[in-house]
């Protein structure tokens, strides 16, 4: 039986649905089952694994485009599939195949102020009527699945949980082999310091952790630094936070620099208001790393007991949090142990077997 699998995001790692599409397929394509695979992917794809099993078709039309909507039906019935997967929210309303797609969270519809009305035009318009004709949507955690019903109207038996995973042998090869000295290079850090991951978003709260750090910086007796990843000095600037000396933006990071700099850090902060899934928190245990994020959305179903959980606009919580894991050696080991324990769950081979279950049970 042939799959196609929708891999036209693959021309980068630089988002958590190339990420998640990425680790995906490598597992389904390694993973001993009785179906095949037709790729689509851009010319320009990032995709470094080979198997017999899997073909590359290669795919010129853009994501969430009115083209994907009238060319993508045809180029897929053409390649006659058993089953179209497409690991995103971009799929085609007129396919005359079953499919299925993944929806990993309601971010446009739960927090559309941070994106334009041509965005939440398209969800209401595609999205809602796409997931209703799927065979099964396929979403990340049991908060988002909460979301899809609430907010697209699906029978909960329609939903399929299952977590992201993640090639934990990929992310310790891109740590170099001493991660201070990496980050004393690429971002002039000496010392002690905490990795804060986001972006300007609002939902990502980046500011209240800066409060935070804020408050940090005044009572540690250690020096310390805060190193933000996804957001530059403008965002600071607009926000009227100084960055001194003391807190560095790294607006660009690429995968080698963010798992450089988390294995390096004394912990991660993670403040979000609004995951999914939630990729940095379960890097950061990858890497033995100790997290302290919030006790919204998804974020408590996925890190568990591996973390320090607190309201996330608290930043006076968020400051004695830091200064707890800064302090106590105990604590800061018993969280890596836990977390080492926890990410075993969050294995890419795990997420690849509980997908291939899905297209059997689809297919018998």
């Amino acid at each position: 039986m042939k799959i196609v699998f929708d891999a036209r995001m693959l021309n980068s790692l630089d988002h958590g649905i190339a990420v998640h599409a990425y680790n995906l397929l490598k597992a389904l394509v390694n993973t001993e089952s009785g179906f095949v695979f037709s790729v689509l992917a851009p010319k320009d794809n990032i995709i470094d694994f080979e198997n017999g099993k899997m073909e590359i078709v290669f795919s010129g039309i853009p994501m969430y485009s009115v083209s994907e909507q009238v060319l993508l039906p045809g180029v897929i019935g053409r390649l006659h599939p058993s089953l179209y997967h497409i690991p995103s929210f971009s799929a085609p309303l007129s396919l005359k195949c079953p499919f299925v797609m993944t929806i990993h969270d309601l971010i446009h519809m739960k927090f559309s102020y941070d994106y334009s009305r041509l965005h939440r035009i398209y969800y209401k318009m595609i999205v809602k009527r796409t997931a209703r004709k799927a065979e099964k949507v396929i979403t990340v955690s049991e908060n988002s699945k909460k979301d899809i019903i609430d907010f697209l109207g699906l029978e909960k038996s329609k939903i399929e949980v299952i977590p992201n995973g993640l090639d934990f042998e990929r992310i310790r090869q891109m740590v170099a082999g001493d991660p201070k000295e990496y980050v004393r290079g690429r971002f002039g850090i000496d010392g002690d310091f905490i990795i804060c991951i986001g972006n300007p978003k609002p939902h990502k709260n980046l500011i209240t952790a800066l409060k935070a750090f804020r408050k940090v910086a005044s009572k540690s007796v250690v020096p310390v630094k805060m190193l933000i990843g996804g957001a530059g000095e403008e965002f600071l600037s607009e926000a009227g936070i100084n960055p001194g000396k003391d807190i560095i933006c790294a607006p660009d990071m690429s995968s080698k620099d963010l798992y450089n700099a988390v294995k390096a850090a004394r912990m991660l902060v993670f403040p979000s208001l609004y995951e999914g899934f939630g990729y940095p928190p379960v890097e950061a245990m990858v890497l033995s790393t100790p997290v302290i994020t919030t006790n919204v959305s998804s974020l408590p179903e996925i890190v568990k007991d591996s973390a320090l959980l607190l309201d996330p606009l608290d930043a006076d919580a968020m400051a004695e949090a830091v200064l707890r894991l800064l302090k106590d050696d105990s604590l800061r080991q018993n969280l890596i142990q836990k977390g080492l324990k926890t990410v075993e769950q969050y294995s890419y081979e795990v997420m690849g077997r509980r997908t291939l279950s899905l297209y059997e049970e689809l297919l018998k």
